[in-house]
């Protein structure tokens, strides 16, 4: 009998899909970079079109970092343990 439920049953893996995503942003927004730079090549003088790359190339850094970032799994905090309202104080033997 197969039960797909099983399957279900682990969580996946989010390090490894976050720096995947971070990479994958990274490397389309270099590539839109490129071609900017190479487009307003004839148009606008070097200045702004390294300002405008600089900004493309600084969305893409943040928005890797931010894919690496979001994705890393935080350890849970263990639970604080408090006594029961109704316990009674033990009282040591004398």
């Amino acid at each position: 009998m197969n039960d797909l439920g099983f399957f279900f049953d682990v969580a996946p893996l989010g390090g490894g899909i976050g720096v995947i995503a971070g990479v994958v942003f990274l490397l389309i927004c270099l590539a839109a970079a490129y071609i900017a730079f190479r487009m307003l090549k004839k148009s606008v003088k070097m200045a702004f079109r390294l300002i405008i790359v600089g900004v493309i190339v600084l969305i893409a850094i943040v928005g890797s970092v931010s894919f690496w970032w979001l994705s890393t799994s935080k350890s849970p905090r263990p639970g604080l343990t408090r006594p029961a309202a109704n316990a009674r104080p033990q009282q040591s033997p004398v």
